[in-house]
């Protein structure tokens, strides 16, 4: 079994004011202030060192970290991968800027080129605002991101985005929010993505997918197009805001974005489904591939 490198992510003062407690767990020194410089810590062949490395995010950045995330160059399998999350006390639960999160100026704040890659429980936000911009990029073989919080503000961009290249990549419990581009921008193959929600001001398209991809339980509104193309066979109970469409996998229309209808409170950045939402008990039973929500309770 692959020893866990398990590492914290942490402001100075927040180390520092705990440092007992935090030496417990990570051992002395066992801290870094960004992802980036703990990325390059990492020994390039996982596989040869049998480790599994894990960033805990703590949410000691009152504005949000600032910094440029780039997972790359290191060879690794199902069970000596790269695994960056929020402890339970320091993740959004679903609500913008409730959480750790990274906030940055750059057009790529957040890449991921290692398969087997585990994102989760963070929000990842660009805030560049003209050209090309993909907030959350995947590029490597079986990424997982889950319950992760995605939000680009650029005229070309995409809150979520994989390369052409990449396969069988998993998106869950996400949120993509976007001003004018694409919640998701899907060039990979063979992708699932389930239970997740793309919203916008004047955006193009909630979910750019294609034919290899399963869509489950998602929702998308105020986009010109909310679904690309018919995605994979299977693929069902999804929604949307038009009142008709001719999609056979969406089940739900009518979605609206006024506060306290179909989602709490959207104008806040509170996307979780409140009583009497046309979205209560409309999805399918995923309880069968993973059981845990974005605000991290249980799921039947």
């Amino acid at each position: 079994m692959a020893t866990i490198v398990k590492k914290a992510i942490r402001s100075t003062a927040g180390w520092t004011a705990n440092q007992t407690a935090m030496e417990a767990i990570y051992g002395v020194g066992g801290y870094y202030t960004t992802l980036t410089s703990w990325e390059a810590a990492i020994p390039a062949d996982l596989v040869a060192a049998d480790e599994q490395w894990v960033a805990e995010c703590y949410n000691d950045f009152p504005t949000g970290l600032a910094d440029t995330v780039d997972i790359a160059g290191h060879t690794t399998d199902a069970t000596r991968n790269i695994i960056v999350t929020a402890l339970a006390s320091e993740r959004h639960n679903g609500v913008v800027d409730g959480g750790f999160r990274i906030k940055t100026a750059t057009t790529f704040p957040f890449k991921v080129d290692c398969p087997y890659t585990e994102v989760s429980y963070i929000q990842v936000e660009s805030t560049t605002t003209g050209g090309l911009s993909f907030t959350l990029k995947a590029l490597g073989d079986y990424t997982t991101i889950d319950s992760v919080i995605s939000i680009s503000t650029g005229t070309n961009c995409a809150s979520f985005y994989s390369y052409s290249g990449a396969t069988y990549c998993a998106y869950m419990n996400c949120i993509a929010i976007t001003s004018v581009g694409y919640g998701f921008r899907l060039l990979d193959l063979w992708s699932s993505i389930y239970n997740s929600t793309a919203v916008c001001d004047t955006g193009l398209y909630g979910f750019n997918v294609n034919n290899t991809h399963y869509l489950k339980n998602n929702v998308s509104v105020n986009f010109t197009t909310d679904y690309s193309t018919t995605p994979r066979t299977g693929s069902i109970t999804n929604a949307t805001h038009e009142g008709t469409t001719s999609h056979s996998f969406v089940s739900v229309t009518g979605v609206s974005m006024t506060d306290g209808v179909d989602f709490t409170a959207p104008s806040t950045g509170d996307y979780s489904i409140p009583s009497g939402s046309v979205l209560i008990d409309a999805g399918t039973d995923l309880s069968a591939t993973f059981t845990t929500d974005i605000t991290g309770i249980t799921r039947g």
